[in-house]
Protein backbone atom coordinates (compact mmCIF):
# COMPACT_ATOMS: atom_id res chain seq x y z
CA UNK A 1 0.00 0.00 0.00
CA UNK A 2 1.49 3.33 -1.09
CA UNK A 3 1.94 6.19 1.36
CA UNK A 4 -0.40 9.16 1.21
CA UNK A 5 0.97 12.65 0.40
CA UNK A 6 0.41 13.54 4.04
CA UNK A 7 2.53 10.60 5.20
CA UNK A 8 5.25 11.60 2.74
CA UNK A 9 5.25 15.15 4.11
CA UNK A 10 5.58 13.84 7.65
CA UNK A 11 8.53 11.68 6.65
CA UNK A 12 10.22 14.61 4.92
CA UNK A 13 9.68 16.90 7.91
CA UNK A 14 11.04 14.20 10.21
CA UNK A 15 14.22 13.92 8.13
CA UNK A 16 14.57 17.72 8.07
CA UNK A 17 14.37 17.84 11.85
CA UNK A 18 16.85 14.98 12.11
CA UNK A 19 19.43 16.60 9.86
CA UNK A 20 19.27 19.90 11.74
CA UNK A 21 19.80 17.99 14.97
CA UNK A 22 22.69 16.07 13.41
CA UNK A 23 24.35 19.28 12.20
CA UNK A 24 24.04 20.87 15.63
CA UNK A 25 25.61 17.79 17.23
CA UNK A 26 28.39 17.63 14.66
CA UNK A 27 27.36 14.12 13.55
CA UNK A 28 28.96 14.03 10.10
CA UNK A 29 27.95 10.45 9.28
CA UNK A 30 24.29 11.10 10.02
CA UNK A 31 24.35 14.36 8.06
CA UNK A 32 25.76 12.61 4.99
CA UNK A 33 23.24 9.78 5.29
CA UNK A 34 20.35 12.24 5.42
CA UNK A 35 21.75 14.31 2.55
CA UNK A 36 21.71 11.14 0.46
CA UNK A 37 17.96 10.77 1.05
CA UNK A 38 17.43 13.89 -1.06
CA UNK A 39 16.91 16.33 1.78
CA UNK A 40 16.14 19.98 0.94
CA UNK A 41 19.42 21.76 1.76
CA UNK A 42 17.85 25.22 1.62
CA UNK A 43 14.88 24.64 3.91
CA UNK A 44 15.08 27.06 6.85
CA UNK A 45 14.67 26.18 10.51
CA UNK A 46 12.44 28.12 12.91
CA UNK A 47 15.16 30.78 13.25
CA UNK A 48 15.42 31.22 9.48
CA UNK A 49 18.79 29.45 9.24
CA UNK A 50 19.86 27.03 6.53
CA UNK A 51 21.84 23.87 7.28
CA UNK A 52 24.99 25.55 6.00
CA UNK A 53 24.48 28.58 8.25
CA UNK A 54 24.07 26.31 11.29
CA UNK A 55 27.19 24.33 10.40
CA UNK A 56 29.22 27.51 9.96
CA UNK A 57 27.94 28.91 13.25
CA UNK A 58 29.01 25.75 15.10
CA UNK A 59 32.34 25.66 13.27
CA UNK A 60 32.00 22.14 11.85
CA UNK A 61 34.42 22.18 8.91
CA UNK A 62 33.72 18.68 7.57
CA UNK A 63 29.96 19.20 7.69
CA UNK A 64 30.39 22.51 5.86
CA UNK A 65 32.43 20.69 3.23
CA UNK A 66 29.80 17.97 2.93
CA UNK A 67 26.96 20.45 2.53
CA UNK A 68 28.83 22.48 -0.07
CA UNK A 69 29.73 19.33 -1.99
CA UNK A 70 26.04 18.42 -1.99
CA UNK A 71 25.19 21.81 -3.49
CA UNK A 72 24.25 23.97 -0.52
CA UNK A 73 23.94 27.63 -1.49
CA UNK A 74 26.37 30.20 -0.07
CA UNK A 75 23.78 32.94 -0.51
CA UNK A 76 22.43 34.16 2.82
CA UNK A 77 20.81 37.51 3.70
CA UNK A 78 23.04 40.42 4.75
CA UNK A 79 26.25 38.43 4.59
CA UNK A 80 25.57 36.66 7.88
CA UNK A 81 27.19 33.49 6.60
CA UNK A 82 30.47 35.35 6.14
CA UNK A 83 30.10 37.24 9.41
CA UNK A 84 30.07 33.90 11.20
CA UNK A 85 32.94 32.49 9.15
CA UNK A 86 35.42 35.24 10.08
CA UNK A 87 35.18 34.56 13.79
CA UNK A 88 38.23 33.08 15.56
CA UNK A 89 39.14 29.53 14.60
CA UNK A 90 37.05 29.41 11.42
CA UNK A 91 39.49 30.44 8.69
CA UNK A 92 39.32 27.00 7.04
CA UNK A 93 35.55 27.33 6.85
CA UNK A 94 35.99 30.78 5.31
CA UNK A 95 38.30 29.25 2.71
CA UNK A 96 35.68 26.62 1.85
CA UNK A 97 33.00 29.28 1.37
CA UNK A 98 35.31 31.31 -0.83
CA UNK A 99 36.12 28.25 -2.96
CA UNK A 100 32.38 27.62 -3.26
CA UNK A 101 31.92 31.11 -4.72
CA UNK A 102 30.53 33.16 -1.85
CA UNK A 103 30.31 36.86 -2.71
CA UNK A 104 32.93 38.44 -0.43
CA UNK A 105 31.99 41.96 -1.49
CA UNK A 106 28.31 41.67 -0.61
CA UNK A 107 26.97 44.23 1.84
CA UNK A 108 26.18 43.30 5.40
CA UNK A 109 23.22 44.52 7.43
CA UNK A 110 24.96 47.79 8.32
CA UNK A 111 26.18 48.43 4.74
CA UNK A 112 29.69 47.25 5.61
CA UNK A 113 31.63 44.58 3.73
CA UNK A 114 33.10 41.51 5.37
CA UNK A 115 36.60 42.99 4.93
CA UNK A 116 35.57 46.03 6.97
CA UNK A 117 34.27 43.72 9.68
CA UNK A 118 37.44 41.62 9.62
CA UNK A 119 39.62 44.73 9.85
CA UNK A 120 37.60 45.77 12.88
CA UNK A 121 38.18 42.39 14.54
CA UNK A 122 41.89 42.53 13.73
CA UNK A 123 42.63 38.99 12.52
CA UNK A 124 45.45 39.54 10.02
CA UNK A 125 45.13 36.05 8.51
CA UNK A 126 41.44 36.53 7.77
CA UNK A 127 42.10 39.99 6.33
CA UNK A 128 44.81 38.61 4.04
CA UNK A 129 42.63 35.73 2.89
CA UNK A 130 39.80 38.11 1.98
CA UNK A 131 42.07 40.52 0.12
CA UNK A 132 43.80 37.70 -1.75
CA UNK A 133 40.36 36.42 -2.73
CA UNK A 134 39.28 39.73 -4.24
CA UNK A 135 37.80 41.76 -1.39
CA UNK A 136 37.60 45.46 -2.31
CA UNK A 137 39.91 47.36 0.05
CA UNK A 138 38.50 50.70 -1.09
CA UNK A 139 34.82 49.86 -0.61
CA UNK A 140 32.94 52.57 1.29
CA UNK A 141 29.74 52.57 3.30
CA UNK A 142 27.23 55.37 2.84
CA UNK A 143 28.65 56.83 6.06
CA UNK A 144 32.21 56.86 4.73
CA UNK A 145 33.48 53.82 6.61
CA UNK A 146 36.14 51.55 5.07
CA UNK A 147 38.46 48.71 6.04
CA UNK A 148 41.66 50.65 6.72
CA UNK A 149 39.81 53.18 8.87
CA UNK A 150 38.39 50.34 10.97
CA UNK A 151 41.87 48.93 11.51
CA UNK A 152 43.15 52.39 12.45
CA UNK A 153 40.31 53.11 14.85
CA UNK A 154 40.79 49.79 16.64
CA UNK A 155 44.57 50.16 16.72
CA UNK A 156 45.37 46.98 14.78
CA UNK A 157 48.85 48.01 13.60
CA UNK A 158 49.62 44.81 11.65
CA UNK A 159 46.31 44.93 9.78
CA UNK A 160 46.81 48.64 9.13
CA UNK A 161 50.31 48.11 7.74
CA UNK A 162 49.04 45.38 5.42
CA UNK A 163 46.04 47.29 4.08
CA UNK A 164 47.61 50.76 3.85
CA UNK A 165 49.66 50.21 0.64
CA UNK A 166 46.61 48.65 -1.02
CA UNK A 167 44.27 51.50 -0.12
CA UNK A 168 43.79 54.72 -2.10
CA UNK A 169 45.88 57.73 -1.05
CA UNK A 170 42.90 59.79 0.10
CA UNK A 171 41.52 57.01 2.31
CA UNK A 172 44.99 56.20 3.60
CA UNK A 173 45.59 59.78 4.70
CA UNK A 174 42.28 59.85 6.58
CA UNK A 175 43.16 56.61 8.32
CA UNK A 176 46.63 57.79 9.29
CA UNK A 177 45.02 60.61 11.27
CA UNK A 178 42.88 58.12 13.20
CA UNK A 179 45.67 55.64 13.92
CA UNK A 180 47.39 57.33 16.92
CA UNK A 181 44.19 57.35 18.98
CA UNK A 182 43.47 53.81 17.86
CA UNK A 183 46.84 52.62 19.11
CA UNK A 184 46.15 54.20 22.50
CA UNK A 185 42.73 52.54 22.54
CA UNK A 186 44.29 49.15 21.74
CA UNK A 187 46.91 49.52 24.47
CA UNK A 188 44.18 50.28 26.99
CA UNK A 189 42.02 47.39 25.81
CA UNK A 190 44.94 45.02 26.27
CA UNK A 191 45.25 46.09 29.91
CA UNK A 192 42.62 43.63 31.10
CA UNK A 193 43.24 44.37 34.77
CA UNK A 194 42.39 48.05 34.39
CA UNK A 195 39.49 47.36 32.03
CA UNK A 196 37.97 45.00 34.59
CA UNK A 197 38.39 47.64 37.30
CA UNK A 198 36.59 50.26 35.24
CA UNK A 199 33.85 47.73 34.40
CA UNK A 200 33.43 47.09 38.13
CA UNK A 201 32.98 50.82 38.69
CA UNK A 202 30.39 50.96 35.90
CA UNK A 203 28.21 48.27 37.48
CA UNK A 204 28.62 49.59 41.01
CA UNK A 205 30.62 46.61 42.31
CA UNK A 206 32.07 48.24 45.43
CA UNK A 207 33.88 45.15 46.74
CA UNK A 208 35.80 44.60 43.50
CA UNK A 209 36.60 48.31 43.26
CA UNK A 210 38.00 48.38 46.79
CA UNK A 211 40.05 45.21 46.33
CA UNK A 212 41.47 46.34 42.99
CA UNK A 213 42.49 49.69 44.47
CA UNK A 214 44.24 47.83 47.29
CA UNK A 215 46.10 45.86 44.63
CA UNK A 216 47.43 49.09 43.14
CA UNK A 217 45.28 49.86 40.13
CA UNK A 218 45.53 53.39 38.70
CA UNK A 219 42.30 55.08 39.83
CA UNK A 220 42.75 57.74 37.14
CA UNK A 221 43.16 55.25 34.30
CA UNK A 222 41.05 55.70 31.17
CA UNK A 223 39.30 52.75 29.53
CA UNK A 224 39.56 51.75 25.89
CA UNK A 225 36.19 53.46 25.41
CA UNK A 226 37.45 56.68 26.98
CA UNK A 227 35.60 56.38 30.29
CA UNK A 228 37.14 57.53 33.57
CA UNK A 229 36.21 55.78 36.86
CA UNK A 230 35.29 58.91 38.84
CA UNK A 231 33.15 60.26 35.99
CA UNK A 232 31.30 56.96 35.65
CA UNK A 233 30.64 56.56 39.36
CA UNK A 234 29.56 60.20 39.61
CA UNK A 235 27.16 59.91 36.69
CA UNK A 236 25.40 56.87 38.16
CA UNK A 237 25.32 58.20 41.70
CA UNK A 238 27.48 55.45 43.20
CA UNK A 239 28.20 57.40 46.37
CA UNK A 240 30.33 54.77 48.17
CA UNK A 241 32.47 54.23 45.07
CA UNK A 242 32.90 57.96 44.51
CA UNK A 243 34.04 58.29 48.10
CA UNK A 244 36.50 55.40 47.76
CA UNK A 245 37.91 56.77 44.51
CA UNK A 246 38.46 60.22 46.00
CA UNK A 247 40.16 58.73 49.04
CA UNK A 248 42.43 56.77 46.68
CA UNK A 249 43.49 59.92 44.86
CA UNK A 250 41.11 60.19 41.93
CA UNK A 251 41.57 63.48 40.08
CA UNK A 252 38.65 65.76 40.95
CA UNK A 253 39.22 67.85 37.83
CA UNK A 254 40.00 65.07 35.34
CA UNK A 255 38.59 65.73 31.88
CA UNK A 256 36.96 63.34 29.45
CA UNK A 257 38.95 63.10 26.24
CA UNK A 258 36.07 63.65 23.84
CA UNK A 259 34.27 66.61 25.41
CA UNK A 260 36.34 67.84 28.35
CA UNK A 261 33.77 67.22 31.08
CA UNK A 262 34.64 67.03 34.78
CA UNK A 263 33.23 64.50 37.28
CA UNK A 264 30.95 67.23 38.67
CA UNK A 265 29.48 67.82 35.22
CA UNK A 266 28.98 64.07 34.81
CA UNK A 267 27.17 63.92 38.14
CA UNK A 268 24.97 66.87 37.17
CA UNK A 269 24.10 65.16 33.90
CA UNK A 270 23.36 61.96 35.78
CA UNK A 271 20.78 63.81 37.83
CA UNK A 272 18.50 63.48 34.79
CA UNK A 273 18.11 59.83 35.79
CA UNK A 274 16.20 60.95 38.86
CA UNK A 275 13.36 62.14 36.66
CA UNK A 276 13.64 59.38 34.05
CA UNK A 277 14.03 56.39 36.37
CA UNK A 278 12.67 57.54 39.74
CA UNK A 279 12.09 54.02 41.04
CA UNK A 280 15.56 52.66 40.23
CA UNK A 281 17.79 55.59 41.12
CA UNK A 282 18.66 56.53 44.69
CA UNK A 283 17.76 60.23 44.71
CA UNK A 284 19.68 60.95 47.90
CA UNK A 285 22.84 59.25 46.65
CA UNK A 286 22.81 61.18 43.38
CA UNK A 287 22.53 64.52 45.18
CA UNK A 288 25.03 63.47 47.82
CA UNK A 289 27.57 62.69 45.10
CA UNK A 290 27.28 66.26 43.87
CA UNK A 291 27.62 67.51 47.43
CA UNK A 292 30.66 65.29 48.03
CA UNK A 293 32.42 66.50 44.89
CA UNK A 294 31.75 70.13 45.80
CA UNK A 295 32.98 69.65 49.36
CA UNK A 296 36.09 67.93 48.01
CA UNK A 297 36.88 71.11 46.10
CA UNK A 298 35.43 70.59 42.64
CA UNK A 299 35.37 73.71 40.48
CA UNK A 300 31.65 74.48 40.15
CA UNK A 301 32.30 76.85 37.25
CA UNK A 302 34.60 74.65 35.18
CA UNK A 303 33.60 74.49 31.51
CA UNK A 304 33.61 71.62 29.04
CA UNK A 305 34.98 71.93 25.52
CA UNK A 306 31.57 73.23 24.45
CA UNK A 307 31.30 75.63 27.34
CA UNK A 308 28.86 73.66 29.47
CA UNK A 309 29.06 73.99 33.24
CA UNK A 310 27.69 71.65 35.88
CA UNK A 311 24.87 74.13 36.46
CA UNK A 312 23.86 74.18 32.79
CA UNK A 313 23.92 70.37 32.81
CA UNK A 314 21.79 70.19 35.95
CA UNK A 315 19.30 72.74 34.62
CA UNK A 316 19.08 70.85 31.36
CA UNK A 317 18.51 67.62 33.29
CA UNK A 318 15.60 69.08 35.23
CA UNK A 319 16.92 68.28 38.69
CA UNK A 320 15.85 71.03 41.10
CA UNK A 321 17.95 69.69 43.99
CA UNK A 322 21.12 69.63 41.89
CA UNK A 323 20.55 73.18 40.64
CA UNK A 324 19.90 74.43 44.16
CA UNK A 325 23.05 72.76 45.50
CA UNK A 326 25.25 74.15 42.74
CA UNK A 327 23.91 77.67 43.17
CA UNK A 328 24.57 77.49 46.90
CA UNK A 329 28.15 76.46 46.09
CA UNK A 330 28.68 79.56 43.96
CA UNK A 331 27.88 78.36 40.45
CA UNK A 332 27.61 81.22 37.97
CA UNK A 333 23.94 81.47 36.95
CA UNK A 334 24.88 83.65 33.97
CA UNK A 335 27.55 81.40 32.43
CA UNK A 336 27.14 80.79 28.69
CA UNK A 337 28.20 77.88 26.53
CA UNK A 338 29.74 78.14 23.06
CA UNK A 339 26.31 78.73 21.50
CA UNK A 340 25.24 81.38 23.95
CA UNK A 341 22.98 79.04 25.91
CA UNK A 342 22.71 79.44 29.69
CA UNK A 343 21.24 77.34 32.46
CA UNK A 344 18.18 79.58 32.28
CA UNK A 345 17.71 79.23 28.54
CA UNK A 346 17.93 75.44 28.82
CA UNK A 347 15.42 75.37 31.68
CA UNK A 348 13.05 77.67 29.81
CA UNK A 349 13.26 75.52 26.68
CA UNK A 350 12.45 72.40 28.69
CA UNK A 351 9.69 74.03 30.71
CA UNK A 352 11.28 73.46 34.12
CA UNK A 353 9.38 76.20 35.99
CA UNK A 354 10.90 75.59 39.43
CA UNK A 355 14.43 75.71 38.03
CA UNK A 356 13.66 78.87 36.07
CA UNK A 357 12.55 80.56 39.29
CA UNK A 358 15.68 79.43 41.15
CA UNK A 359 17.95 80.74 38.41
CA UNK A 360 16.16 84.06 38.14
CA UNK A 361 16.41 84.51 41.89
CA UNK A 362 20.15 83.90 41.49
CA UNK A 363 20.39 86.74 38.97
CA UNK A 364 20.03 84.89 35.69
CA UNK A 365 18.38 86.85 32.88
CA UNK A 366 16.87 85.84 29.56
CA UNK A 367 19.09 86.55 26.54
Amino acid sequence: MSKSPRDNDKAINKRQAEIYEAVQKGDLEQVINLINTGIDLEKRDKDGYTLLKVAVDFGYLEIVQGLLKAGASTIFPEGRLLSSAIKPGKIEILEELIKAGVDINQRLEDDKTILMEAANIGDINVVKKLVESGADVNALTDGGDFALLNAAYQGWQEVFDYLAPLTSLELRQESEQALPKGLVRRKRANDKYTEDFIDAVAIGDLNTVVQTIKNGVDVNAISSEGTIPLHTASFWGYLPIVRVLLEAGANLESRTEDDGKTPLMSSAEGSALLATYPSSIDRMNQIEVIRLLINAGADVNAKSNEGWTALIAAANSGCVEAVKLLLQAGADAKAKDCWGDTALSRALAAGYVDIVQLLQQAGAEEN
